[in-house]
């Protein structure tokens, strides 16, 4: 009997420090100061750029610049800044704002198009500088969900 007492003791010991390190791991995991502005940037960006002119002379290279910063630069600044890869969401709720994220960009681009045929070039530029805030505060959301499903261990 003592043996299983033992092992009771040390069964809630180990997941004691379990939840310890996930605590410690969500705490570590804060986005540094300038990445959601840099994210709300490029988003912004690419929805701007929809009122140049000249789709292959100067739309496309801004593109593809924009492009690169958001799919190559912006994740490895971060997982140099933190440590961490933010790859791949770590539950249901994390990966619901992921999805969101990934539709208000979707929208936006959308309306960028729309508002450029009615607006002329002012439409998307406007709605480029709108886009900024809005995916700050979608990206505080995702990361806020990520931390506390690291902590709950989902």
């Amino acid at each position: 009997m003592e043996t299983r007492a033992r092992q009771t003791a040390e069964a809630a010991v180990a997941l004691k420090q379990i939840a310890d390190a996930r605590a410690t791991l969500a705490e570590r995991l804060v986005s540094p100061w300038w990445y959601y502005p840099a994210a709300g940037a490029i988003v912004g960006g690419f929805v701007a750029q929809l009122a140049l002119a000249g789709l292959w002379t100067v739309r496309v290279p801004v593109m593809l610049a924009l492009m690169l910063a958001g799919g190559l630069w912006l994740p490895n600044a971060y997982r140099r800044a933190t440590g961490f890869s933010g790859t791949r969401p770590p539950g249901p709720r994390a990966r619901l704002w992921r999805i969101a994220l990934v539709l208000v960009g979707v929208a936006l681009f959308n309306e960028g198009l729309a508002v450029r045929g009615a607006l002329g070039w002012v439409g998307p530029v406007l709605l480029g500088i709108v886009a900024v805030p809005v995916v700050i505060v979608v990206m505080h959301r995702y990361d806020a969900a990520v931390r506390a499903e690291l902590r709950r261990g989902a």
